[in-house]
């Protein structure tokens, strides 16, 4: 099993049973080609040229230049909305860059290769960026559940390897740094979310990564402020994960009370010590 494999589980463990197990697609066919030019980039579009900023800023280009790179590549509207596109972006990453500037080594981190023995399966990745001053990761998107999910799992397989240089993982983002301090129970941690995986190739698990996040993160409430998440509402910016077309079949009969019994014991299994780190960083 793959830490790729675990981690697309985890974000959307009714997607893997129902098309990677049963063979169930459920993705909207091929779009028609727009007849005009965009004027402006899609949440995708933009969060790519992020990550090509950053990657710019950290190999010292100039910002003229990633302008002037970007504008040629063809991926940016046409005149002046791209140049202002590829700036937006440019600005986007700059405080990413000035967190990470000072846990960066003079050395460029290792891509270390890790397989470990867990219940039967055998867990492999590639980690990359780990030096002594433990796993460097960024990321120029706003903290979100799949940030926090990949981030954990890749600690965690980290802190299996007796021969790392730095079992602690920093997260990197436009607001600062989270710190993941080394995990004695990293096995039995990685068995448990192992176990999820297995149970959830059989059946339907009741494990939603936004309604989770959002319960673990509350102060008050935290069933309330998932059910908000999970069914959404006409005042939310996004629409309820129970929307979510894989998840709305393999919980059809049951949408209204998919939080009740097994969610909660879930989402602290999976969630519960990253939610915690993140507090002891922000508040």
């Amino acid at each position: 099993l793959s830490l790729d494999q675990l981690v697309d589980f985890l974000a959307n463990p009714a997607r893997v049973l129902l098309k990677g197990r049963l063979n169930i697609s459920l993705e909207p066919g091929a779009a028609l080609l727009p007849v005009r030019e965009p004027m402006v980039l899609d949440p995708r579009a933009r969060r790519a040229l992020e990550r090509d900023a950053l990657a710019a800023q950290l190999s010292g280009e100039e910002r003229t230049r990633f302008i002037e790179q970007s504008r040629l590549g063809g991926a940016l509207p046409s005149g002046m909305p791209g140049v202002l596109a590829a700036q937006q972006a440019w600005t986007r990453a700059t405080p990413v860059m000035t967190h990470l500037a000072p846990l960066l080594d003079p050395e460029p981190g290792q891509t270390v290769a890790i397989e470990t023995a867990l219940e039967g399966w055998r867990l492999h990745g590639l980690l990359e960026n780990v030096g002594s001053n433990g796993q460097i990761l960024w990321s120029v998107d706003a903290l979100s559940p799949w940030v926090m999910l990949r981030a954990w799992c890749v600690h965690l397989l980290l802190n299996t390897d007796s021969g790392a240089p730095s079992h602690e993982t920093h997260l990197v983002d436009a607001v600062g740094v989270i710190r993941f301090p080394a995990q004695e129970d990293a096995v039995a941690k990685l068995r448990s979310l192992i176990e999820v995986y297995r149970e959830g190739l059989c059946r339907p698990v009741p494990f939603f990564p936004r309604s989770a996040w959002a319960y673990v993160s509350a102060a008050k409430n935290p069933l309330g402020k998932a059910q908000r998440i999970w069914m959404g509402s006409e005042y939310a910016a996004a629409v309820g994960e129970s929307a979510d077309p894989f998840f709305a079949l393999a919980f059809r009969d049951r949408l209204e009370t998919a939080l009740d019994g097994e969610f909660e014991g879930l989402a602290a299994q999976v969630f519960g010590t990253p939610a915690r780190l993140v507090k002891e960083a922000r508040g």
